[in-house]
């Protein structure tokens, strides 16, 4: 099975245009951080600082595996490539991370870093800092496109929906 991996930072709309594409596309699609929880780690919706990190990635793929057996439609993923500890610190996910999983693609979704502060104070209740969220969205972004240059593996960078068709040509070329 080959997974189309959606990244981008807490905020940014990644579920939203998930959601979205599914209006018009059969596909699946799983947010890692609940895939973590269904192999048995409890993470707080409202919780962005990341404890557990290494040991989390383990129980995310292995619950995919077991998930992903039963389906025949394409599966795309919610994650990150960047996080925040717990101590609020930005850590890039090491690329072994997604080595073993076979990407066929990934999105990348940005947004002005005003609207996911919005957001996630909706959302959250939590005021983010805007410097933190700018460095966080460039270092997501910058480790996506090293990992699919690396892999040779196509990248689409997602930044308004007026890119939206276009985001579903991509998404019918694999």
């Amino acid at each position: 099975m080959k997974y189309t991996l959606v990244s981008g930072i807490h905020g940014v709309g990644k579920s939203t245009l998930l959601k979205r594409i599914t209006e018009v596309k059969s596909i699946r699609h799983y947010s890692i951080s609940d895939l973590i929880r269904k192999g048995g780690q409890t993470i707080l919706t409202n919780e962005k600082n990341t404890k557990n990190i290494d040991l989390n990635q383990g129980i995310w793929k292995n619950t995919l595996k077991k998930i992903s057996q039963n389906f025949n439609e394409p599966i795309f993923l919610d994650g990150h490539f960047v996080l925040l500890d717990d101590k609020g610190n930005l850590v890039s996910l090491p690329e072994k991370t997604f080595e073993d999983i076979q990407i066929k693609n990934i999105i990348v979704v940005t947004a002005s870093v005003a609207k996911i502060q919005e957001r996630l104070q909706v959302r959250d209740s939590k005021e983010w800092d805007i410097d933190l969220l700018s460095r966080f969205q460039l270092q997501e972004m910058e480790k996506a496109k090293k990992f699919a240059e690396k892999n040779q593996i196509p990248i689409y960078i997602y930044e308004s929906d007026n890119q939206y068709n276009d985001l579903l040509n991509f998404i019918n070329d694999f």
